[in-house]
């Protein structure tokens, strides 16, 4: 029997445990990442590049790859600031030294993968980034750079030595808040705590010894027990680290990637990937096993064969036909509202407002909605705000604001001016900045201290009445916290 949420969607069935269709099947779940900031977008890149040889199998399936590896880097340069550095979502600001290096590393492999020369001197400011930023940078960051740095063919033995120095000066930041599932981000919500680091010097140790550099002294002292608390962490970004720096074990490799999971961050899946890369290399036997009714075969991304369930109630059981020649590790995937684990000191408000064309063009005079059914026929600002009463900043923050179906955002706010109250002077409207979703947008917040308000425009196409959910803030590395809209302000919506 099969005990799914009754508003389970989007339900798939994978019948292949080989470790290469678990290599497939959890490099299709990154690819199906719904947003693209600097970092989701080379976690999409990075294990596909690596990987792309050995997917390449069929014409149909090269192609396709080639094109979302392409797409992925024309994505990454739109996103690049002036100085060819990244920053978390492509916005204004100081150059982020860990995220630089990453989307040069994924677009190093994808060059490779698509055969693209690019000089020496490209990859340079991978480093010319690291030593500006390198006081503020989280040391796991810092020996995850200069372990990609190596790989890219990188003089990397003076900033190992620094790095080995500062490690051991370093203390963990009290006990770990990590979750040992890995639902949150080691590397981006908690680098420097005691598995953080001890992340950190088992990498950096491993890098001297590849480098055939001396380890200080003290520094020296720290790595067995860094390296006894990554064996006995079930997380699996630092299982993951543990195998990479191994001589290759398929059987562990294979129940490490049953653990790769959707729902975990698309940074640790990438690397865990990347790491376990060899597994896709893994000949896999045949699967004559099929299920019943209300299944169709269905091909993913990456070439692999699921099942997806076409049926109008959500299935309460699992038949399999065919002959098993072996026990079988089936795997279902579900899409499904989830309660927030930690409420935050964080505040939503939706306001809905109307606009009326005022007497000048591109001016317009705001009426608020309230409980007033929405016209096809009209365009409507969408504000949201949300307040945060933390005493520090929030990072990496991810804004979901539900849409009735057949909604759109508009693209552009240009020339577009609002009259408030009477006698005010028309203020222009600020340019809109969204990612599209599944009937939703969404606002990345690289941080979000004090109130935000966000505006967008929107239009309302498809008549008939719709129940949204409320508006969701979450961070993206910590999921488990997240604020939802106390009283969804368009809980209900008609649209004429």
């Amino acid at each position: 029997p099969l005990n799914l949420p009754a508003d389970a969607s989007d339900i798939r069935l994978r019948l292949d445990d080989s470790p290469q269709a678990l290599f497939r099947s959890a490099l299709d779940d990154l690819l199906g990442y719904p947003y693209g900031g600097v970092e989701q977008t080379a976690s999409q890149l990075l294990p596909l590049s690596i990987a792309y040889p050995s997917l390449a199998s069929s014409p149909q399936t090269r192609d396709r790859l080639r094109l979302i590896m392409q797409n992925s880097r024309l994505r990454l340069v739109q996103m690049a600031g002036p100085s060819a550095s990244f920053t978390w979502w492509g916005q204004d600001g100081e150059p982020d030294a860990f995220l630089t290096a990453y989307a040069y590393y994924a677009d190093w492999y994808a060059s490779k993968a698509l055969d693209i020369s690019l000089p020496p001197e490209h990859w340079q400011r991978v480093l010319e980034v690291y030593a500006k930023q390198a006081g503020d940078t989280p040391l796991l960051q810092r020996a995850l750079i200069l372990s990609f740095a190596k790989q890219m063919q990188l003089p990397v033995n003076t900033l190992l030595s620094g790095l080995m120095d500062d490690l051991a000066k370093a203390r963990g930041a009290g006990a770990d808040s990590v979750m040992d599932g890995g639902e949150d981000s080691l590397v981006m919500n908690a680098p420097d705590s005691a598995l953080g680091l001890a992340s950190a010097r088992v990498l950096a140790a491993s890098l001297a010894r590849q480098l055939k550099m001396p380890l200080p002294e003290a520094f020296n002292r720290q790595v067995d027990a860094a390296q006894q608390q990554l064996a006995v962490s079930s997380a699996p970004f630092a299982e993951a680290l543990v195998l990479s720096l191994q001589a290759f074990d398929p059987a562990r490799a294979k129940a490490l990637l049953e653990r790769v999971l959707p729902q975990q961050s698309t940074l640790e899946r990438a690397l865990v990937l990347s790491w376990l890369q060899r597994s896709i290399e893994q000949a896999a036997p045949a699967v004559t096993l099929t299920p019943g009714d209300g299944w169709k075969a269905r091909q993913s991304a990456t070439g692999e064969t699921y099942w997806q369930w076409q049926g109008a109630q959500v299935p309460t059981s699992l038949a399999l036909n065919g002959a098993q020649e072996r026990p079988l590790q089936a795997a279902l995937s579900f899409q499904s509202q989830q309660p927030p684990v930690a409420s935050m000191a964080v505040s939503i408000t939706r306001r809905l407002s109307r606009l009326v064309p005022g007497d000048e063009a591109f001016t317009f005079k705001l009426e608020p909605v309230g409980n007033k059914p929405l016209s096809s026929d009209s365009l409507y600002l969408d504000e949201v705000i949300i307040n945060s009463k933390a005493p520090t900043p929030l990072r990496y923050g991810m804004l979901e604001v539900p849409l009735p179906p057949g909604a759109d955002v508009e693209r552009t706010t240009w020339g577009i001016q609002l009259v408030g109250k009477a006698d005010s002077e028309p203020t222009a409207l600020e340019k809109a900045r969204f990612e599209p979703g599944q009937m939703a947008y969404a606002v990345p917040v690289d941080a979000l201290s004090g109130e935000l308000r966000l505006r967008h425009l929107v239009r309302f196409s498809q008549k008939g009445q719709f129940n949204l959910p409320p508006v969701r803030f979450t961070q993206v590395y910590a999921p488990q916290n997240q604020a939802r809209e106390q009283k969804p302000a368009l809980g209900q919506v008609t649209v004429n």
